[in-house]
């Protein structure tokens, strides 16, 4: 799953305290250590501290609802261009068809499960590690 040479740290932003642990717990369970933010600002203060050791950034919708998600993901992708972002929440289906930049990142809906986190994660970082973009290919 993950060479030694290779970034196995998850940024997870999620305003809920118990979906924060939760989420950062199925990530060790699927052999990824996880570092939690509970908002946006303590999350991208993170990220720039960190960003080179960060494989993916996994951000709660509802955590993002004070800022513009567009905005978020810009900002994050100004620190490192090619960093997977998974955004997830009960929006994530529609946030995805209404989205103006889909490309921005990848959705995943809750409730999810851990095997369902761990092959969106998964597909992400493969991607953005094989063409460098952090873009989400379409279809």
């Amino acid at each position: 799953m993950i060479r030694g040479d290779e970034p196995n740290l998850i940024l997870v932003i999620d305003g809920n305290p118990l979906l924060r642990v939760l989420t950062g717990y199925g990530l060790e369970s699927l052999g990824w250590q996880a570092l939690l933010a509970a908002d946006v600002a303590s999350g991208t203060e993170m990220f720039r501290k960190r960003g080179d050791r960060i494989a993916a950034v996994v951000l709660d919708l509802q955590t993002a609802a004070g800022a513009d998600e567009h905005r978020v993901l810009r900002d994050l992708r100004s620190l490192r261009r090619d960093v997977p972002l998974i955004v997830c929440g009960n929006d994530a289906s529609a946030a995805r068809r209404s989205s103006p930049a889909p490309r921005d990142a990848d959705r995943l809906p809750t409730p999810f499960s851990f095997d369902e986190l761990g092959q969106v994660l998964q597909r992400a970082v493969r991607r953005c590690a094989f063409d460098g973009s952090g873009a989400v290919a379409e279809g």
